[in-house]
């Protein structure tokens, strides 16, 4: 065995998450696949959305919903103090990129993947239904409801904005809560 073998077998031992031999299926998946998943995670409480997903989980989709989100978000904070500021005192505020990158993707990657270690840590059986690269996936398209409320949110009208940001909120939600109830 060479060295490089073995410290690719070591490494996927030790994170398994992270191997690529293991991350590959994840990311075979068609457009129609990923835009029909799209669809059905943008209504609440969809019970299509389950089976769709469990024939076949991806980390794609879930992954360019994290991405477009944190371009989405910046680019409807600009706009929105654009309209507020006017053109004489408005400057691009780039600052936002990497506070959403950190939010979004500890959220959207961090929050499931620590949830699937400690369902692991403490011996859980549960686990065995949902690995980490599923748990991942379904929070990644449980994020889809933001992407179109982020854009609306250029609109400077504080009320419209709770009011959008509470439907994306109970939608994204309502996706976990479904797709993991029928899970168990």
């Amino acid at each position: 065995m060479s060295s490089n073998e073995l410290k690719q077998s070591s490494f996927a031992k030790w994170c398994p998450l992270l191997d690529l031999k293991n991350l590959a299926p994840f990311f075979n998946v068609s457009t129609r696949d990923v835009g029909m998943r799209l669809g059905h995670s943008l209504i609440p409480f969809n019970p299509r959305f389950h089976p769709l997903f469990h024939s076949k989980p991806d980390l794609y989709g879930p992954f360019w919903i994290l991405t477009s989100l944190i371009a989405s978000l910046f680019i409807a904070g600009n706009i929105s103090r654009y309209i507020r500021l006017g053109k004489q005192k408005f400057e691009y505020n780039f600052k936002m990129i990497p506070i959403a990158a950190g939010v979004i993707y500890s959220i959207g990657l961090g929050l499931p993947l620590l949830i699937s270690l400690l369902l692991k840590w403490f011996g859980s059986n549960v686990q065995e239904g949902t690995p980490a690269a599923s748990a991942i996936g379904i929070y990644g398209y449980s994020f889809s409801s933001f992407l179109l409320v982020s854009m609306i949110c250029a609109i400077p009208i504080d009320w419209l904005q709770w009011l959008l940001i509470s439907y994306a909120a109970l939608t994204s939600i309502g996706l976990l809560i479904r797709t993991y109830w029928t899970e168990f």
